[in-house]
């Protein structure tokens, strides 16, 4: 038969949402009976989920102000309970009194469709929020308003916090350990990079490039929260910018001294010894 080879559910529909169908398949996507919807024991709007009844409705008034078709989507619950999505296409047939005399229409299944779009748009999602996440830990926050480091003192033994600030880490990579496990390995093995260049850039006297450097590390240790070694780089990085590349050498000291503190703090995390 033509009709069952039709990859949708032909219906006649009538005003009160009672509807026909041509053959028993609707039993395949709704779990009633031609039979049922015939003696009208269920009507359509049986099946559509509440919240999409009054968008179904909206459809339906507009296609009867202007050429009387219609193609709509919306949720129906089958008997299983099941949420399936559905292209509804239809056409309002008109009788000499200008009255409803029957919708004639076919119903689609596009649950898998939706599925798909839905998925696509989570991963689309997921991906632009990994990129800035990702992107915040490698070049730094940019456009923040600058902190105001704080003198580089003995008075008081460094708390761990200062040093390594875990739950900061955590923060800028929304709680994903293997992220922040994966960038930390990544900070670790380019650390010697930074350090060389501004070791090179205070043995050259470059300010620019001590500058540079040190800006670059910077954003890196303020988002695992090392306040310390932050203070330091950022100390740093005012000398080159000020033109005292000259009087780095003591704060370089310093820096070492703290990236040490931070990456045996680091490491901790990463194998494990924290506990």
């Amino acid at each position: 038969m033509l009709v069952g080879n039709i990859p949708g559910f032909v219906y006649k529909g009538f005003i009160d949402w009672s509807v026909e169908f041509l053959d028993n398949r609707i039993a395949s996507l709704t779990g009633y009976t031609k039979e049922a919807f015939d003696a009208r024991k269920i009507r359509w709007s049986d099946l559509v989920v509440q919240e999409d009844i009054e968008s179904s409705r909206e459809s339906f008034i507009q296609a009867l102000k202007h050429d009387r078709s219609f193609s709509r989507e919306y949720r129906i619950r089958n008997r299983s309970g099941d949420i399936r999505w559905i292209q509804d296409r239809g056409y309002i047939k008109i009788d000499r009194k200008e009255e409803i005399e029957y919708i004639s229409g076919i119903f689609f299944d596009i649950t898998d469709r939706k599925q798909v779009e839905t998925e696509l748009h989570t991963a689309k999602a997921e991906a632009e929020a990994l990129f800035q996440i990702v992107e915040k830990l490698l070049f730094g926050l940019r456009g923040k308003k600058e902190e105001v480091a704080l003198p580089l003192t003995e008075e008081e033994p460094p708390s761990v916090e200062d040093i390594f600030d875990l739950s900061k880490a955590l923060d800028v990579v929304a709680g994903q350990k293997e992220l922040f496990q994966e960038i930390a390995h990544l900070f670790l093995e380019n650390l010697p990079v930074h350090l060389n260049q501004i070791q090179e850039g205070i043995a050259k006297g470059d300010d620019r490039a001590l500058e540079h450097a040190a800006h670059s590390l910077k954003g890196s240790v303020g988002n695992f929260g090392a306040k310390r070694s932050y203070n330091a780089v950022y100390l740093l990085e005012k000398l080159g910018k000020n033109g005292k590349t000259d009087a780095a050498g003591e704060v370089l000291t310093k820096l070492k001294m703290e990236l040490n503190a931070l990456e045996k703090e680091m490491k901790k995390h990463l194998t494990g010894d924290d506990a």
